[in-house]
């Protein structure tokens, strides 16, 4: 779980996270939250969710993009959100898979809103692991949630 989501970071651009302990908590004044998540489905079932708040969404747009700000709207800072996610679910699902536990992986969706976030805190027969990163003064939040699946 940690090394898909720095690994993605790092390769793809070029920013290094350094997980953090204790809760995920957003920074005023840096905009609404962008949550990219990819479900999972087989004999493992679950999501994977991404959560950013706007300013650090636009950066690593920008990033992955090699554009400035002004050069890009909200639709391509959630089409590389939800690329991202895809990505490091993808990692996540791999891994899975190695160990036994087929499944398959949705297409990315992006959620955004100024106070939205995401907690899977109940899953029957199941886990949730939450991982918090920071990149300068910016945090991310990686969730994971696993079930049993059909």
């Amino acid at each position: 779980m940690v090394g898909s989501i720095t690994n993605v970071f790092e390769t793809m651009l070029s920013i290094d996270l350094t997980q953090v302990a204790g809760p995920y908590e957003p920074v005023d004044g840096q905009g609404e939250m962008v949550i990219g998540s990819v479900g999972f489905a087989g004999t493992t079932k679950g999501a994977v969710y991404i959560h950013f708040q706007d300013e650090f969404a636009t950066v690593v747009a920008g990033t992955m993009l090699g554009m400035e700000p002004d050069e890009f709207g909200v639709e391509e800072v959630d089409d590389v959100i939800g690329e991202l996610s895809n990505m490091v679910g993808g990692n996540i699902k791999s891994s899975l898979c190695d160990s036994g536990m087929t499944c398959s992986l949705s297409v990315p969706s992006v959620t955004r809103g100024p106070e939205v976030v995401i907690n899977p805190r109940e899953v029957i027969d199941g886990v949730v692991k939450e991982c918090v990163f920071k990149s300068g003064q910016h945090s991310v939040r990686l969730v994971v949630a696993l079930m049993p699946g059909e």
